[in-house]
């Protein structure tokens, strides 16, 4: 008896470890013009535009992290824009961090800006995104 439910108990823990990495979004950081038009083309994406010498993009990032652990169906990015200006500038990118939401390849609403918090982040997203 006590076998069985340890084979039981073992098979929901790794039950449970699948289910939460395929929910669960990793923010991806672009690293081309190339790889981000690609990446947006399809779908619902959440951009965060930052570099890494701001410190309200240093505030920002893991609540941008929780945010995609959180929530399922979305792609996550994250993009220099000291790196990629090209991307930065196609998107007029003043200040950061900047949040901007894509589906199907073309930006939706009005982007975020500054560090706000998770509950605004996932607010703007369900309203801009859907679910």
């Amino acid at each position: 008896m006590m076998k069985s439910l340890i084979k039981r108990i073992q098979t929901l823990f790794v039950a449970c470890l699948l289910v939460t990495t395929v929910c669960r979004a990793d923010v991806h950081e672009v690293a081309s013009s190339t790889e981000f038009a690609q990446a947006i083309a399809q779908g619902k994406v959440v951009v965060e535009f930052g570099a890494a010498w701001c410190g309200a993009c240093r505030m920002y990032g893991p609540t941008f992290k929780q945010v995609s652990d959180e929530l399922s169906g979305y792609k996550f990015l994250k993009v220099d824009v000291d790196q990629l200006r090209d991307i930065a500038g196609a998107y007029n990118v003043g200040g950061i961090p900047m949040t901007i939401f894509f589906k199907e390849g073309q930006p939706v609403g009005q982007p975020l800006v500054g560090a706000v918090n998770g509950e605004t982040l996932k607010s703007k997203i369900s309203s801009m995104l859907g679910e």
